[in-house]
């Protein structure tokens, strides 16, 4: 059995096969801890034909593809989710339907997504190499600061180093830093994880972006 999909960042199509128990034991191998290392071995391992390797997909993609997967091998792809609701300020929790999420438009470009920033700087999508780079430093002790690592992540988007960025004045950083955020929806893509949930107390709609694991989509035997 073969399956295809359409990575969200660019026009190229991925070829799954089908998921062997062998698979997930070959998987098992790995350390859970590298949860983005696990992604990218499975998202790449599993493909038939010309293999695009997942370390180039954005975090959309491996997104999309982990719950195309996952939707494939499993029967049940209900989970169940609390939150705290901002209208009663009571935990609620309920079962969402990540299956029905397959049913919402995807937003695709046909090349890779990028937003220009003051002139010279050019804002891109995270990198599954991005993301495991970023893993190893999270892991690191004693760990990054919340500070260092933003300024890890913005230099990613960047496609530039950190000693560049943290040579900028402060004003010029700042003003950066919210820039990048405004221009975050113009490369946006994938599938969008937001539900509707009704307080069960007030009765009044909450939109809850549902919480999204890696390895909670990667089966382990």
């Amino acid at each position: 059995m073969q399956n295809e999909f359409r990575l969200p960042s660019q026009d190229k199509m991925i070829t799954f096969r089908e998921v062997t128990v062998q698979d997930a034991l070959d998987l098992a191998q790995l350390n859970p801890k590298f949860e983005e290392k696990s992604t990218s071995w499975w998202l790449t391992n599993l493909q038939d034909g010309d293999v695009y390797p997942a370390k180039l997909w954005s975090q959309e993609d491996r997104i999309v593809g982990l719950l195309y997967l996952y939707f494939l091998t499993q029967d049940d792809v209900q989970r169940r989710v609390s939150y705290t609701c901002q209208h009663c300020g009571e935990s609620h929790t309920f079962s969402a339907d990540y299956g029905a999420l397959a049913k919402n438009p995807l937003n695709q470009f046909d090349q890779w997504p990028t937003a220009q920033l003051q002139d010279e700087y050019q804002l891109n999508p995270l990198t599954g190499e991005d993301l495991e780079e970023l893993e190893m430093l999270k892991l690191q002790d004693p760990a990054p600061t919340d500070d260092q690592l933003r300024l890890q992540v913005i230099a990613k988007r960047l496609r530039t180093e950190p000693a560049q960025l943290a040579k900028l004045s402060l004003t010029k950083y700042i003003s950066l830093m919210k820039e990048a955020e405004s221009k975050l929806e113009e490369i946006r893509h994938g599938i969008d994880l937001t539900v509707s949930h009704i307080c069960p107390t007030e009765g009044l709609d909450s939109q809850i972006a549902l919480p999204f694991r890696a390895n909670d989509f990667i089966p382990r035997v």
